[in-house]
Order: C-alpha cells, then sequence, then structure tokens
C-alpha cells in the first residue's frame, strides 16, 4: 500500500505542475516530507507504542485515507484508454519481487534447502518470463521503451540501491541502539528525530541543485552519501552520535534521491514516455527497498548485524557506477552531432 501511494503520487505531483521548475520545488517538496517522516515516524510511532499499544502505531497508515480524499479533488483526470490494464506483467514483477525477498531470508526464516532450491528455480523463471512479457506487450506493465534504455536502467539501478540502503539503515539502526543501550521506543524515537530535519533540508534544495549541477551528478554524490553511511554504522552504529550521522546520510540519499532522479527523467527518456518512466523510476525504488530490508535481515543469521551493514554498504556504491555510467552516455548522446540533412530532405510535417 505504502509502495503503491509512493508511485501515485509522484505521479499526480508530475501531471499537475508540467514547467520543469514548478515540478522541481513540488518534488522537492515531496521529498522533504518523507525526510521528515522518516525521522518523526520513529518518534511518533514509539510514543503511541508506549501509551496505547503497537496496535495504535499500525493504524496510522489509516490517517492516509484523508489526504487521499482531497487528492481525488485535485488530481488531473486520466484520458480513457483503449488497451487493457496489463495485470499479467504486473504479476510477473511483483511475484519476482516476492521470490527474491523471501529468498533473502531464507537462513533467518529456517526455510528447508528443497524449499529454497524450488524458489531459486522459481525466481529464475519469474525474471525470463519478466523479459519474455515485456518484449510481447511492448507498451504494458514494463513499457519497452523505457526498460531497454540503457541511460534509464543505470539511472534506475541507482535509485534501487539508495532506497535498498534507505532501508537497511531503518531496519538496523534501532537494534544497534539497543545493543548497548536500555532505551524505550519513545526514546529510540527521539534520538533518531534529528535526521528527519537534515533529510528534509536536503531534499528541499535538490531541486536546485539538480538545476546547477546536473541530476546524474546529484545522484552520484547522494549514492557516495549512502553508502558513507552504512560503513559509519558498521564501524561505530552502537554510538547514538554516529548512528544519527549514520541514518541522515542514508534517509538523505533516499529522499533526494527521488528529487534528482525525477529532475533527470528528460534527459534519459523521450518525452511521450516522461510519466511512466517516473511510474517506474519509483516501482524501482520500492522493490530496491524491500529487497535490502530483507537481504540485512537474511545476512543476520550468519553473521553479526554491524558486518552485515558493512557488507551492503557496497550496493551504494554499485548505485555510483551506475549513475556515472548513465551520465557519461548522456553527455554523449548531448554532444553528438545532429545527421546532417540530405538534399533531398523535406521538412516535417507542420514546419515552416
Amino acid at each position: 500500500g505504502g509502495g503503491v501511494a509512493a508511485v501515485l503520487s509522484f505521479g499526480v505531483a508530475n501531471r499537475l505542475f508540467t514547467e520543469p521548475r514548478e515540478r522541481g520545488r513540488t518534488i522537492g517538496t515531496m521529498g522533504a516530507v518523507v525526510g521528515i517522516v522518516s525521522g518523526g515516524g520513529a518518534l511518533l510511532g514509539g510514543a503511541l507504542t508506549d501509551l496505547i499499544g503497537w496496535q495504535a502505531a499500525l493504524a496510522l497508515p489509516g490517517l492516509s485515507a484523508l489526504a487521499a480524499v482531497r487528492v481525488l479533488r485535485i488530481a488531473p483526470a486520466t484520458q480513457p484508454r483503449a488497451e487493457r490494464l496489463d495485470a499479467r506483467g504486473a504479476v510477473l514483477c511483483l511475484a519476482l519481487a516476492a521470490a527474491l525477498a523471501v529468498l533473502l531470508q531464507a537462513r533467518t526464516t529456517h526455510l528447508k534447502e528443497s524449499l529454497v532450491l524450488v524458489l531459486a528455480v522459481l525466481a529464475v523463471a519469474l525474471a525470463a518470463a519478466t523479459v519474455w512479457h515485456v518484449r510481447r506487450v511492448p507498451e504494458g506493465f514494463l513499457p519497452r521503451l523505457v526498460v531497454s534504455n540503457s541511460r534509464f536502467v543505470l539511472a534506475a539501478v541507482a535509485g534501487f540501491t539508495l532506497f535498498a540502503g534507505y532501508l537497511i539503515i531503518q531496519f538496523a539502526a534501532p537494534r544497534l541502539i539497543l545493543m548497548d543501550h536500555d532505551l524505550s521506543v519513545t526514546q529510540i524515537g527521539l534520538i533518531l528525530l534529528p535526521t528527519g530535519v537534515v533529510s528534509a533540508i536536503l531534499s528541499r534544495t535538490a531541486g536546485g541543485l539538480a538545476h546547477k549541477v546536473g541530476p546524474l551528478r546529484l545522484v552520484t554524490a547522494l549514492t557516495v552519501l549512502s553508502a558513507a553511511g552504512l560503513l559509519l554504522a558498521a564501524l561505530a552504529g552502537r554510538q547514538p552520535v554516529a548512528l544519527v550521522i549514520a541514518v541522515a546520510a542514508c534517509v538523505s540519499g533516499f529522499s533526494a534521491g527521488q528529487v534528482a532522479l525525477m529532475a533527470a527523467v528528460p534527459h534519459l527518456v523521450d518525452s511521450s514516455v516522461h510519466g511512466v518512466a517516473a511510474g517506474v523510476f519509483q516501482l524501482v525504488f520500492i522493490t530496491g527497498g524491500s529487497l535490502g530490508s530483507a537481504a540485512v535481515g537474511g545476512m543476520v543469521g550468519a553473521m553479526s548485524l554491524s558486518t552485515a551493514i558493512g557488507v551492503l554498504a557496497v550496493v551504494p556504491l554499485v548505485g555510483m557506477v551506475a549513475a556515472v555510467a548513465s551520465a557519461l552516455m548522456v553527455k554523449r548522446q548531448t554532444q553528438a552531432p545532429a545527421p546532417a540533412a540530405g538534399p533531398t530532405a523535406r521538412p516535417a510535417v507542420g514546419a515552416e
């Protein structure tokens, strides 16, 4: 539900605000809200848990229904589409993500070896079926024009790693604090509260930074920031101050990364698929987050939590390489000379 809400929210923003600067400011504000909620959510959830019970914390997402009513009034109407919903493509993607998430946690959930083998074979089959389906249905759930674009795919990999780093640290932070400190859930939330402020500030300014230095350069810097945060958590995560800095780095990487990647869409894909590309970015974010938290949870059964975080610090570095490669491809494309018109070339229809 949260993942779908994120996709739809950014989709509405992209359709409501068509002017690039205005869209950038809007998405930056949304990223700032994500950062604030990430930092303050632990405090609010902890307070409700201590005062009422964990059931109250689980009921919080229900408040989003109140906001959804307002969004329905301002969201742009969609044009009726002749083609059918690609339910098969959606099911394949969701099933593949679920199979991978379960596999990553096989050790901690004590799955039998035979079941692990079956899941591995199933994951490979689902991956192959997804590729086959994209080729067969080029305008389906994963549009071929988008997912076959190398520049876009590399940028999406960077986004995948940023969200993975974010949920890795969200999973690990409370556990690291409790190793050496006997604190309540509310106290843990108070310790992590400053991380929301830092990430909100960076997310709000990310749109301007992306315009000045280039969105993919900013994404590259954010992947390095996320990797540094994970390394700091692995080395000194039991110290509250160090952990706050580490969490702020990872949360900032994710929330500002959303803004930067949305700003990069016009540089990556054709204008006819901007909205679809933005939606696929969000889908990749969600998948990266689910697999990131599953990975750290699964590794804890084989090694210490700190070691697992240190090993997974390489994930954002993979995103750094992908972002650099995408930026270089975009640069080569923009610098490539336009093809010269032949002597028999005719102006396009409607050209003056």
